[in-house]
């Protein structure tokens, strides 16, 4: 049986970043939709009831992660979510939020990003 692959909404304003995660997402099989900020990504989110991940920054115009993931959270309790920040430690208005993981963007990101999906994934098929 092959590793298991995710529809993933991919949310990062920042070109390099994203069109870098996208790389490492397809190239494990992923099918990925990608967005600029969080206004954009919650309206592809809204059209799109396929998605199994949302991946996305927590400083971005627009919307930024942690509303995103707010009104996620309104219409799907469980949708696994991971919030990427610049910064080490997560801001305080996070907590009480219910996301999967808080990974922090640096040069380890490849390997933790997968690290995540795969838990998720094995949580999923449980």
């Amino acid at each position: 049986m092959g590793k298991a692959t995710l529809k993933i909404l991919l949310v990062d304003d920042d070109t390099l970043v994203r069109d870098m995660m996208a790389m490492i997402l397809e190239s494990e099989g992923h099918d990925l939709e990608t967005a600029d900020h969080g206004a954009e990504a919650w309206e592809k989110y809204c059209a799109t009831p396929t998605v199994g991940l949302i991946i996305s920054d927590m400083h971005m115009p627009v919307m930024n992660g942690l509303e995103l993931i707010k009104a996620v959270r309104k219409l799907n309790k469980t949708l696994p979510l991971i919030l990427l920040t610049g910064n080490e430690e997560p801001p305080p208005d996070l907590e009480g939020e219910a996301i999967d993981f808080f990974l922090t963007k640096d040069e380890n990101i490849q390997e933790t990003i997968l690290r995540a999906i795969d838990t998720i994934s094995m949580r999923r098929s449980e």
